[in-house]
């Protein structure tokens, strides 16, 4: 079985093109479109990524076909945490502490620009912790979120600065 998330990844989020209406047309699309996104891991920069995907797209594109690819803002380099960190410790006990069970810790990805820039500015390592569950829908049109997990999220927080201040 392959990690669907520690691995760098080229994703289709969205096509469109042709007939969509009700019913069923027999014609051939004068355009589509598709979105895509890649996850990187590290050391792989994402303009660069981006390019190498264009060009490859524009190579093997069929004859009398026009491709327009747009590269949007947004992208952010991969960052790597090791479980062993200080700050990663303090996270793992302080969430044990808060919730009273053992503190999980998994590799994985995710696209949050921000954080590749705050471990670089900072020099530190970085933590991701989540207190959401499957049944949250996270990313759906019925997202949702509990304020008791958005408040047990702060007090492990707060607690982990605590281990890291003795």
């Amino acid at each position: 079985r392959e990690s669907g998330t520690v691995r760098p990844t080229l994703e289709i989020n969205g096509l469109g093109g042709g007939y969509t209406g009700s019913g069923m047309k027999t014609v051939i699309p004068a355009r589509a479109m598709a979105n895509i996104s890649c996850r990187l891991v590290p050391n792989q920069e994402p303009v660069k990524v981006g390019k190498l995907v264009a060009d490859f797209l524009q190579e093997i594109k069929p004859e009398g076909v026009q491709v327009k690819i747009t590269i949007n803002p947004g992208m952010g380099r991969a960052v790597r945490t090791t479980p062993e960190s200080k700050v990663v410790q303090a996270a793992g006990q302080a969430f044990e502490e808060v919730i009273n069970k053992p503190c999980g810790y998994s590799l994985g990805g995710g696209s949050i620009p921000i954080v590749s820039e705050l471990a670089e500015i900072s020099g530190g390592d970085v933590v991701i912790m989540g207190y959401g569950l499957n049944l949250d829908n996270v990313h759906a049109p019925n997202e949702h979120f509990g304020l008791d997990r958005l408040k047990m999220g702060f007090v492990t927080i707060a607690r982990a600065l605590e281990l890291l201040a003795e």
